[in-house]
Formats: structure tokens, sequence, C-alpha cells
């Protein structure tokens, strides 16, 4: 064995191979596998949260409306009265639900930019430099939430990340799944990996 070893010149390849494995080792601490698990799975409930609600087909934009039927129909008042019962005494939940989807929010707040920017005769470009600089959070939330919406079912950049099993991984919920199905801090697959060990 020895002899096939020296013969083949391996020892580069076993030193290297050892390498590898004590460069990998941090990757495998259970402090960072906890916190990859903790991370990933607050990751995981934003998605849930946010995705029913970003773009027009998610569901909330159908089941809303149908909603307020439903109460309507139950408490036996016009749907203008539960609209207007719902936004008197629960406003933010009412208003919440009737800026879904957060797609045409988004559309909306580019045009009311828009409008300003010509009320006031300058540039929209100029208008947003306003916006960004007066009032930076409210600018903060539309600019990025617009690059949510836009990527929601196809992520920039992603248009060669498939999953191990060769699906493509495009979409943010797609994306979401293989992070914590296939990242190695997670169990399925940190069960499969292999575990850093001193071959000497």
């Amino acid at each position: 064995m020895v002899g096939l070893v020296l013969g083949l010149n391996l020892f580069p390849r076993l030193i290297g191979g050892q390498r590898l494995l004590n460069d990998t080792r941090p990757v495998f601490a259970l402090d960072r596998v906890q916190g990859d698990r903790a991370g990933i799975g607050l990751i995981s409930v934003v998605v849930d949260a946010l995705g029913p609600a970003i773009l027009p087909d998610g569901g909330v934009t159908e089941e809303h409306p149908k909603l307020l039927d439903h109460v309507a129909s139950v408490v036996r008042i016009p749907i203008q009265d539960v609209r207007n019962l719902v936004m008197l005494d629960f406003p933010h939940a009412a208003e919440l639900l009737d800026g879904v989807p957060f797609s045409a929010s988004t559309a909306g707040a580019s045009k009311l930019v828009d409008y300003l920017a010509s009320a006031t005769h300058v540039t929209s470009a100029e208008m947003w430099q306003t916006v960004q600089a007066d009032f930076p959070k409210v600018y903060q939330v539309v600019t990025n939430l617009r690059k949510v919406t836009d990527g929601w079912a196809d992520v920039p950049g992603t248009a060669k990340l498939t999953r191990f099993n060769g699906s493509p991984a495009r979409s943010v919920p797609q994306i979401r799944d293989y992070f914590r199905d296939e990242s190695p801090s997670q169990p399925s697959a940190a069960a499969d990996a292999p575990v850093p060990a001193d071959v000497g």
C-alpha cells in the first residue's frame, strides 16, 4: 500500500485533501449550524408571510374581497359597510390588505413620484433624490420593496442556479427551499456531508 501511494505520488493529494477538510471544519461547528438553521428558518417565515401578497397571483388579492363578502353575508350588511367598519376599527389591517398586491403598491408609489416631479417642474430623478434626502425611510421602503416585487418570481443572477436534482431555483420561494433543504447546515444535508477528521 505504501509503495502504491509513493508510486502514484498520492501524498500531495492526501495533504491537499486534509487541508480541505481542515478548512471546512468551521462550517460544521455546532454554533454555526444552529445559527444557520435559525436564520434560514426566519427567512422561510418571511417568504411565507409576504409571498401571498407580493404578486397579483399570490392569493391574497383574490381572497381579500371574498373575505369581506363572506363577512357581509354573515352579518347581513352591505359589503361597503363592512369595509367602512374594518377601516374604522382595524385601520392597519385594512390598509395592509387594501395595499395588496405589493407589486401594485410599489408601481403606484413610482407613479406618485413622477406626478410630484411633473407638478413641481423637476425631473423624476431629482424628485427621487428629494425623497431620499428628506424622507430616507420612505425611500428605503419603496425602492427596496420594488426590488423585491420585481425579482420575486425571477431573481436576477439566478439563471443557472439549480438544486442538486437539477430543478431550477429562480424564484424567491425556490431559493428559500434550496437553502432550507440543501444547505450543509440543514439536518438532511448535514447528515450526508463528510465530517472533517484527521487522517494522521
